[in-house]
């Protein structure tokens, strides 16, 4: 996943490394990387995490994700300090929002999960799609996510959904 916030692009990293390095357009090289080169300033987040997706709510000052080796969903104050001192499953734990039963797709090296998270940046809520291993639990479908209330609504229930898009321009469209 990716993320342009504020002029610094964020990038959530699934292979090792893991964890959301975050650098500026002034970072990137002409050339491959070497050891002697200067790590960009904004630094790595979530060091150690397998984030598959993400979203960044400038608005509401928080990070929403879902972590692979842990298949929850997460909502965590975007705040410098605590983003960095994330660099564990337990050191999450206290933002969890939901256990999610997601289904084992794809390889252990490029596991599917929940493949996007979206923002809608008029109400704050976030909109996933879920293809669930325990119908009982969840069952797969669209599913959103209202930070206010940490409460997580079906929208559209029994079938697998891996990607979902938001027109944040406002049309005449429907």
């Amino acid at each position: 996943a990716f993320e342009f916030v504020d002029g610094t692009w964020w990038w959530a990293k699934i292979n090792t490394p893991t964890g959301v390095f975050r650098f500026t357009n002034d970072d990137i090289l002409s050339k491959e990387a070497t050891a002697a080169d200067p790590e960009p300033a904004a630094g790595v987040v979530f060091k150690n995490l397998v984030i598959k997706s993400f979203v960044v709510d400038v608005n509401a000052g928080l990070v929403h994700l879902v972590e692979n080796s842990s298949n929850a969903l997460y909502s965590v104050p975007l705040d410098d300090t605590i983003l960095k001192a994330i660099e564990k499953v337990d050191d999450i734990k206290t933002y969890k929002i939901a256990d999610l039963p997601i289904k084992a797709e794809g390889t252990s090296a490029e596991p599917v999960s929940i493949t996007q998270l979206i923002l809608d940046k008029e109400t704050g809520y976030v909109y996933f799609g879920l293809c669930s291993d325990d119908e009982t639990l969840y069952k797969s479908g669209l599913y959103q996510y209202d930070p206010v209330t940490k409460t997580l609504t079906p929208i559209v229930e029994g079938m697998g959904v891996y990607g979902v898009a938001i027109n944040n321009a406002k049309s005449k469209l429907f």
